[in-house]
C-alpha cells in the first residue's frame, strides 16, 4: 500500500493533489499511511490543503492526524491554505487545532499572512 513512486510521493499523496476524494478515501479505507511525507516533507494534508481540497483535508483529519506537520520551510497545511486564499480549508483546519502562530523560515505565520490579505 506504501509503495512509492518518484519524489517519494505515495499514491495518497497524488490522490490528494489531484483532488480524487473517492481514491483517497478507499486508500485510507485501505490502510495508507496519511503521515508520509514526500522529499520537502510534505505530507498528504498538506497537498491538499495547498490545492483547496475541502473534503479530501477533512477525510484525512478523521484518523487523529497532526494537523500541525510542517515542511522543509517550516510552512504547515494551515499556512498553505492561509497562502492560496482557501478559506473553508482554513477554517476546518482551525477546528483541529492547527497552530496559527507556527512561523515559516521567513517568519511568516498563517496569522500574518490573513492579516495581509484581509
Amino acid at each position: 500500500m506504501e509503495e512509492h513512486t518518484i519524489g517519494c510521493v505515495t499514491p495518497l499523496y497524488i490522490a490528494c493533489s489531484i483532488g480524487y476524494t473517492d481514491v483517497a478515501y478507499m486508500l485510507l479505507v485501505k490502510g495508507a499511511d496519511v503521515n508520509i511525507c514526500n522529499q520537502n516533507h510534505e505530507s498528504s494534508l498538506f497537498t491538499a490543503a495547498e490545492k483547496g481540497h475541502l473534503e479530501i483535508v477533512k477525510l484525512l483529519l478523521e484518523p487523529n492526524v497532526n494537523p500541525n506537520i510542517c515542511n522543509e520551510d517550516n510552512e504547515s497545511p494551515l499556512f498553505i491554505a492561509s497562502l492560496n486564499g482557501h478559506v473553508k480549508v482554513v477554517e476546518y483546519l482551525l477546528q483541529f487545532n492547527a497552530d496559527c502562530n507556527i512561523a515559516n523560515r521567513f517568519n511568516e505565520t498563517p496569522l500574518s499572512i490573513a492579516v495581509i490579505r484581509a
